[in-house]
């Protein structure tokens, strides 16, 4: 409350009481979100050491099994401890205490660094710091950003689909990696739909509403803009929208680019099964809020790869201060934590039927009342399938390529988010991706 009535005051006022006026602390950042989950996920791992020394002393098939709930810390030690096992087994007596002691040492130090650098990422002053762009058009929480510059004002539009459960940022994410300002250099005119934070009409939504209410609006907005059919362009879940849209109204459309989309959500057995299994848990918090909360998906996210997440703060603990590589990890660490909310009807589509019933591969995933098919979208279409995609499988995002008529794939050794804001991306990736857009 005292820093809310500082930041009300006038300079002023401020100056007769000697209060300071300078911008309110920002940091500790509240991330990474949900912060007990992290901090729990190592506690965890410490108080497992004795069924991971177990794994790294066995070479039993059914153990090493196991080694994949190990993070990469201790997995990529596994034969420099198993030869320390070995060795100490065969000349003491006391091998087992002795290797007990080196594994939790092992362990605390690990522990510790972890616990470093995450007080590092909280507390570091690298903030995104891009400038708005314009805003065209809006309706709700939703607005049509133009990432244009005055030499491309009349070059052919692109729009733009993100996900719905993140920010659109990770597609501008600085100004040297800047996925749509690149695309405007390459000679088109970006237009990217900021969904905003669901508001008190989002949160009512259905995939009905978005594409008639928001989608539809905004492709129109577009076409009207460019006086001739426009580029689509969906990234993640933004992709299912995008194809929802070709299906509707393909004749405002050029042609589709498809990043990370899936498509066969039980390409993945085991995610699918993880999903199932969760479901029954997530619909009572879904039906009581209205809405699946950020930190819900957060956990979501976290249990396809539990200890990814200690894996990554490790990593961020090597990296030079002050380098581009720490810059790119804080900022990329901001985005996942400004994730936003899922309404409760979109989140029980996605989870019940996309990963539920796979009513995308299925032909059951219907919008306003009409299948979603691929086989029927009569449109070009590129589809950037990253192999190392963590998030979305490779064969699911190639089953949606595999059902449309005139699909090209791109193959890129990138990752999900790392197609985006790894510098290689823009060297290797993204001019393939506007050279395609350019021959259509």
């Amino acid at each position: 409350m005292l820093k809310q009535a500082q930041v009300g005051m006038t300079k002023k006022t401020a100056k007769n009481l000697k209060i300071e006026t300078r911008a309110p602390r920002i940091n500790p950042r509240i991330g990474p979100r949900p912060l007990p989950l992290y901090l729990g996920l190592a506690h965890m791992l410490w108080l497992n050491l004795p069924a991971v020394s177990q794994i790294l002393k066995s070479d039993l098939p059914n153990l090493k099994l196991l080694e994949d709930q190990l993070p990469n810390a201790l997995r990529q030690k596994r034969k420099q401890l198993q030869q320390h096992w070995t060795q100490l087994s065969a000349q003491n007596k006391n091998a087992d205490a002795l290797f007990d002691a080196a594994l939790h040492n092992l362990a605390q130090n690990h522990y510790q660094t972890f616990l470093d650098a995450l007080t590092r990422y909280r507390n570091h002053a690298i903030m995104r710091d891009l400038p708005e762009p314009p805003v065209l058009w809006r309706a709700g929480t939703t607005r049509l950003l133009d990432f244009s510059d005055k030499k491309n004002k009349t070059k052919p539009v692109v729009l733009i689909i993100p996900s719905l459960i993140n920010r659109y940022h990770v597609l501008d994410m600085d100004k040297k990696q800047s996925f749509v300002r690149d695309l405007a250099k390459a000679g088109f005119r970006p237009l990217l739909l900021d969904w905003g934070v669901p508001g008190a009409e989002e949160i009512t939504f259905g995939f009905d509403e978005y594409l008639t209410k928001r989608l539809f609006p905004a492709l129109n907005y577009a076409q009207k803009m460019a006086g001739e059919k426009v580029h689509v362009i969906g990234y993640c879940m933004g992709g299912l929208l995008a194809a929802a849209l070709a299906v509707h109204a393909a004749d405002a459309i050029r042609s589709l680019v498809f990043l990370a989309t899936p498509w066969d959500f039980h390409s993945d057995k085991d995610q699918a099964a993880r999903v199932k299994k969760m479901l029954p848990q997530l619909e009572p918090i879904i039906k009581q809020q209205g809405e699946l909360p950020v930190d819900v998906l957060q956990c979501f996210f976290i249990s396809l790869q539990p200890f990814a997440l200690l894996d990554k703060f490790l990593r961020f603990a090597a990296m030079k201060k002050g380098s581009a590589e720490e810059r790119t990890f804080v900022l990329i660490e901001d985005w996942v934590n400004e994730g936003v909310p899922l309404a409760g009807n979109v989140a029980m589509s996605c989870l019940q039927g996309w990963y539920g019933e796979n009513t995308p591969i299925c032909n059951t995933w219907k919008i306003l009342g009409k299948s979603i098919r691929p086989q029927e979208i009569n449109l070009p279409s590129l589809h950037v399938i990253p192999q190392n995609d963590k998030i979305v499988p490779p064969a699911s995002a190639k089953a949606l390529a595999g059902l449309m008529r005139k699909s090209t794939v791109l193959q890129p050794e990138f990752g999900h988010i790392s197609m985006m804001v790894n510098a290689a991306a823009r060297d290797r990736l993204w001019p393939s991706v506007f050279s395609w857009l350019a021959s259509h």
